[in-house]
């Protein structure tokens, strides 16, 4: 038995094979690192104790007192479940999928946690059930070496959700995103263990169950041949109700799998048209309460609370205001945009993030733009102008130029203090968004960068970024208490600027560090909370095969640092065993990692002036890490360390070193992800909600001190 990963792996290792064994070739498949033998007993071992106990205690706690759900069926449950299954598939437009994925970028929740939110409000309205219940899987591979395991990774996780109180659907997104993120930190404890919890042995956690599939569905190509797949109904049905979603060519398609024995297909199929049509309904009015809603109970549509409201689908024109080019720059820009984001039409007034933007698409359409009228725009103008009428406004006026700035307004609204973070080297301030908006709403976020002008990046000192970093920042808040942090090498610059902050005078509430790795002094001791063993040495092509595996799951600007510092690494190596013979092959290999790098730019899309931009300024930051020398710093450090890199052992003790400089104190938390992924979904939803239980626990204790000062 093996998962829906280990489809990918399967038929990827086919198609290699095939095209080695036909042409009469050995096999070109690496061995593996790890089998997955080594992987359960790794597991065995670290779900013992007090790891074991602590996510136990988790889901003790979160499912007390819970009932299961109780679906209306047409037939009353059987003696002995058969787990006989149907399954009928269906498909939702384009334009909905759209409005739903801006809907979740508003809201600031994943496309996950939207989709969930939708179907257990339809299951309420079915069932009238204020504490529900709905399961839902994970990947379960944290670690990098398991990426290319064929085996059962998957956990389910069970996800609680309090309906009561007639919330409308925006408080239901946020109740059960916050949900969402504390199961997913829980993960790991297999759901059968979670079911024999005293207080859950009569309750079954298998009623309802869902699924959004975010990874891309294997293919096998084989020269020669032509290969398709072909759905199969196994007729099984393990949960008596499963939604399963994925997007495909913009649409989100799917079916519902459920038990012959508790439902007619008639039932099934008008549920599917109740879901589609509250979707359409919860994507125009989010303000609506579960009380205005209809009730699905006998299977027909109720009276609702506003006869005014109509359940019938809607046009693309009643969902989005559509506003086509009006002059020739308009139409233009408008051609760009659709070209970059892949939608059609694209109207002159739709926002860029709310289209499914970000900061590498971002990139390549000030590319384009630079390209076409020679204007070097700073990537950030999208927060100022993020429609294609906005930015068409701004290139007209005569002169401007983009005043650039190394503060950008990622979030500025808020009543909460500001949050300031670095971004990570090559990286823009546009990288940030997806964790500001998980933040929150009342969250105030800006980001800091460094300028990427001209075909040479600026001399970089990393004492001289961070005074330049706090003038920034003083524009927006004079005075401490600050909230700082930063990502890769942007959480040095982020430890800089507390130094020299604390060094002023002022007051330094939070400094934060994602995943920023501590090197050159003394490691901390201090025992791993994830016992994993050490890998033993890896044979040259399996590391091969994980490097590969690795750049893959990177972002853009890290694929680059990584090919930059494993070629040099490898080319120092060589050159220290063969110093004569190879003096030229290391001329020769030092102008490729300039190649190499710029060629991962343009094979993203970038125009080549931004390429060796951001070539250059990676160059110049690297240099700069090498030449800083850290000093004890008097306050406390938060570092947030990504398990799913490398070798957890390995990466945890690099990211505790910083206890080592950290005069107040050390604070360790473990996300999913690894260095490039920790800042997208679904792994974002996780370290948002611990960077918000961090800046709230700062914020109490400034407070505090606040007060104690005052009663003197």
């Amino acid at each position: 038995m093996f998962d829906g990963w280990s489809d990918r792996v399967f038929l990827r290792e086919v198609g290699v094979l095939y095209d080695a064994f036909s042409q009469g070739k050995p096999s070109p498949l690496s061995e593996l690192p790890i089998q997955y033998a080594d992987y359960a007993q790794t597991q065995r071992q670290w779900l013992q104790g007090e790891v074991f106990s602590s996510q136990l205690d988790y889901w003790q706690n979160h499912l007390s007192g819970i009932s299961a759900l109780e679906l209306p069926t047409d037939y009353p449950p059987p003696p002995v479940p058969s787990y006989q299954g149907a399954y009928q598939p269906f498909e939702l437009s384009q334009s909905l999928t759209q409005t739903l994925k801006k809907l979740s970028y508003q809201e600031g929740v994943s496309l996950f946690v939207t989709l969930l939110t939708a179907f257990k409000t339809l299951l309420y309205l079915y069932t009238e059930q204020e504490d529900m219940i709905v399961c839902s899987p994970v990947v379960g591979r944290h670690p990098v070496e398991s990426k290319g395991l064929i085996g059962y990774f998957n956990n389910i996780v069970a996800l609680r959700t309090d309906l009561s109180g007639n919330p409308s659907f925006r408080e239901l997104l946020h109740q059960i995103s916050h949900v969402s993120s504390q199961a997913f930190a829980h993960q790991d404890i297999p759901l059968q263990k979670v079911a024999e919890l005293p207080n859950l042995v009569h309750t079954p956690l298998t009623r309802g169950m869902f699924i959004l599939q975010n990874t891309p569905n294997p293919s096998l190509a084989l020269d020669g041949l032509t290969v398709n797949s072909l759905y199969v109904d196994r007729e099984i049905a393990n949960f008596d109700l499963s939604l399963s979603l994925q997007e495909k060519l913009g649409k989100l398609t799917g079916g519902w799998q459920y038990k012959t024995d508790l439902f007619k297909a008639t039932s099934i199929t008008q549920m599917l048209a109740h879901f589609q049509t509250l979707l359409e309904r919860l994507v125009i009015n989010p303000e609506l309460c579960l009380e205005d809603l209809p009730r699905f109970a006998d299977g027909k549509l109720r009276q609702l609370s506003d006869p005014n409201q109509s359940a019938a689908p809607l046009t693309r024109q009643q969902q989005k205001t559509y506003i086509a080019p009006r002059d020739k720059l308009e139409h233009q820009l408008t051609q760009i945009w659709e070209k970059v984001l892949g939608i059609q039409p694209i109207g002159v007034r739709d926002n860029f993030f709310e289209l499914g933007g970000h900061s590498l698409l971002a990139v390549q359409l000030f590319g384009q733009i630079e390209k076409k009228w020679n204007r070097n725009l700073p990537v950030a103008t999208l927060f100022q102008a993020p429609t294609v009428e906005q930015l068409a406004n701004l290139l007209r006026q005569s002169g401007w130029s983009a005043p650039w700035s190394s503060l950008v307004a990622v979030q500025p609204e808020g009543s909460k203090p500001p949050f300031f973070c670095v971004a990570a080297a090559g990286c823009t301030a546009l990288g940030l968004t997806t964790l500001a908006r998980c933040l929150g709403a009342d969250q105030p976020f800006y980001g800091l960068e460094e300028k990427m002008d001209g075909k040479q990046a600026p001399k970089l000192r990393i004492e001289d970024l961070a005074t330049h970093y706090i003038e920034e920042i003083c524009t927006v808040q004079p005075d401490g208490p600050y909230f700082l942090g930063g990502h890769s090498f942007g959480g040095i610059v982020a430890f800089e600027i507390a130094q020299q902050l604390q060094a002023q005078g002022k007051t330094v509430a939070l400094l934060a560090l994602f995943d920023t790795a501590y090197n050159g002094l003394p490691i901390n001791s201090s025992p791993s909370p994830l016992p994993l063993p050490v890998p033993s040495p890896v044979p040259f092509r399996s590391r091969v095969s994980i490097h590969l595996e690795q750049i893959l799951q990177l972002g853009f600007s890290e694929k680059i640092t990584y090919i930059h510092a494993h070629v040099k690494e490898q080319l120092g190596w060589k050159v220290r065993k063969h110093q004569k013979k190879l003096t030229k092959f290391r001329s020769q290999i030092e102008k490729n990692v300039q190649k190499i790098a710029c060629n991962f730019y343009l094979g993203i899309g970038q125009e080549l002036p931004y390429a060796l931009r951001g070539f250059h300024l990676l160059e110049e930051k690297t240099k700069a890490r090498k030449a800083y020398r850290l000093q004890i710093y008097p306050g406390q450090v938060t570092v947030f360390w990504a398990m799913g890199d490398g070798h957890p052992l390995k990466t945890y003790h690099n990211r505790s070193g910083w206890g080592t400089v950290a005069g107040g104190g050390l604070k360790l938390h473990g996300v999913p992800g690894n260095h490039g992924s920790l800042k997208s979904e679904p792994n974002v939803q996780v370290l948002a909600e611990k960077l918000r239980v961090c800046l709230d626990e700062a914020q109490a204790e400034v407070e505090r001190m606040v007060g104690q000062t005052d009663s003197r």
